[in-house]
């Protein structure tokens, strides 16, 4: 086991690409490249191998796979052959792996037949379950972000410890090229748009029983590094169409700040129609970042902040959303207070990403005890 990140080789898994749009899996390999590791970002599969340094520390990973369809092969097969392909990247690289982080249960997901490497289960959300149990088994470790993900890595492992979703502090380094009309109340969404589970029907109620409310989105509706379709042609239409909706397009993490200073509220609405909802909603990494603004976040239930519910509005039912945005901007100046901001940035900085990757090496160096 490693105590320590400091000049270790990590090849970090990612179910999304490197691009614009950066989520947790991002803001990790960018924290552990701080930390003095070398990360090796894997990328989805491609056509070929390609490694580009992305800052110092941090390298993006293209490769081609040599084995595919490893699911419907037999466990020991699979085994066998994922150590294969990781025998031929570190040949590529010419480079040995001492970790093995995988936020992605799709690929590497048998990792039963590496030994002498750290291997590490993260899973920060359900939106995807490949090989998650297999995953979970052949890991020496697993790390969550919800209670929801945790009782069921669980059954697999006996060493499943939950890590808070991290906030990333970032050098803000320009003001927004928009212009925002401070005479009208601002609020912010920000996300993937494209995404089907954006309960689109409450967000367009609010903007058609609220005209003189600016509503602004951020984010990408086509294909991008978070998704592989487009937004619906009809959702798009009505985006387009609302002369009250301001479609800000992507925006990078450095510039996320800039924007959420000129909101007075930010918004996050997805549906909760079963208990699977629940469970993929269960904690959110937009709202981390939200937080961070200090700005009042009224949101749709998300599981892990039902204990923390003064540093957020949260409604149990989506139906309930419209009464709750209704009384938040009618009591702006208290939801918005000097107290209240302050509340919810210090929650954000207590896990920022570098609080969170000491946590985690902290469990490892304990349990190797």
């Amino acid at each position: 086991m490693t105590s320590s990140f400091l000049e270790k080789n990590i090849l970090l898994i990612s179910p999304e690409a490197w691009g614009v749009n950066h989520v947790s899996k991002h803001h990790y390999a960018i924290e552990l490249a701080k930390t003095g590791a070398h990360v090796y970002f894997l990328n989805p599969p491609s056509n070929a191998f390609s490694c580009t340094e992305a800052q110092p520390n941090l390298y993006l990973l293209d490769y081609k796979p040599k084995y595919k369809g490893l699911k419907h092969l037999p466990k020991f097969i699979s085994s066998f052959l994922t150590k294969r392909e990781v025998k031929s990247i570190e040949k590529f690289l010419s480079t040995e792996f001492d970790i093995l982080w995988n936020f992605d249960s799709s690929r590497f997901f048998n990792l039963a037949g590496i030994k002498n490497k750290l291997k590490i289960c993260h899973i920060v959300d359900m939106a995807e379950n490949i090989q998650r149990p297999l995953l979970a088994k052949t890991s020496d470790f697993c790390f969550c972000t919800s209670d929801y993900i945790k009782k069921e890595l669980e059954l697999y492992n006996p060493k499943v410890f939950k890590i808070h979703h991290g906030y990333s502090l970032v050098n803000q380094i320009s003001d927004t090229k928009e212009f925002f009309d401070t005479n009208r109340l601002q609020v912010g969404f920000v996300g993937n748009l494209s995404r089907a589970c954006i309960d689109w029907n409450v967000i367009f109620e609010l903007v058609e029983t609220h005209p003189l409310v600016q509503f602004n989105f951020i984010g990408s509706y086509k294909a991008s590094n978070l998704s592989r379709s487009d937004i619906e042609n009809k959702i798009l239409e009505r985006l387009e169409n609302k002369a009250n909706i301001t479609l800000l397009g992507q925006k990078g993490s450095e510039l996320l700040p800039n924007y959420f200073a000129k909101f007075d509220l930010l918004l996050c609405v997805y549906k909760i129609e079963n208990k699977q909802d629940i469970a993929q909603h269960s904690n959110l990494h937009k709202i981390m970042e939200y937080l961070g603004s200090g700005k009042i976040v009224l949101t749709s239930y998300v599981d892990e902040y039902k204990k923390d519910t003064t540093l957020l509005e949260m409604t149990k039912n989506n139906k309930d959303i419209p009464k709750v945005f209704n009384r938040i901007i009618s009591n702006l100046n208290f939801y918005n207070n000097q107290e209240n901001q302050g509340r919810r940035i210090a929650f954000a900085l207590e896990n920022v990403y570098s609080k969170q990757i000491k946590r985690i090496t902290n469990i490892i160096t304990n349990e190797a005890q």
